[in-house]
């Protein structure tokens, strides 16, 4: 099983691909789970399918009504499970994710329908005490707190040397 979620500001769309690696066409149900951060279920869709041998890709669409758009201000959470049962036995898959819809126009970066700016940080890992790595494991991220950002990005070289045990 393999799951594909395309939210838009009015739905979202699972894509579900199945694979059917015997000759013949199998039948199977398909559910589609959305659960909020306490586990409640929000949203549920089951489909009757019969899966030919090799891949199909099922689409399930929800409304998105009653679904919170996700954005830093408000990181709303669900988790989404998909599962495909056969004769054969059941097949899950469960992530969590949050439903947001990104698009550009022109110049702009635009977060569910809102003009968004991305206020960002790229720390390249320079110390002068360790070259790449901080004196203190504090003295990297002291800073950030004091500083308004949307987004922050560390590239750090971790310890490259190798050890060899018998």
């Amino acid at each position: 099983v393999y799951a594909a979620l395309t939210p838009a500001l009015d739905a979202v769309e699972a894509a579900v691909e199945l694979t059917n690696t015997g000759a013949a066409q199998t039948p199977c149900t398909v559910t589609v789970r959305i659960a909020d951060a306490a586990g409640a279920e929000v949203k549920r869709r089951t489909l009757q399918a019969a899966a030919a041998p090799g891949i199909r890709t099922l689409t399930c669409r929800f409304d998105a009504q009653g679904l919170a758009l996700w954005s830093p201000e408000s990181p709303v959470l669900y988790t989404v499970t998909v599962a495909v049962e056969t004769a054969a036995g059941r097949d899950t898959l469960t992530q969590r994710t949050g439903f947001k819809y990104f698009e550009v126009r022109g110049r702009d970066f635009y977060l569910n329908g809102k003009p968004y700016f991305f206020h960002g940080l790229l720390d390249q890992g320079y110390f002068p005490d360790g070259i790449y790595l901080p004196g203190s494991p504090r003295a990297q991220i002291t800073f950030s707190p004091m500083i308004p950002l949307t987004e922050a990005r560390s590239m750090q070289m971790g310890d490259t040397s190798c050890t060899e045990s018998t």
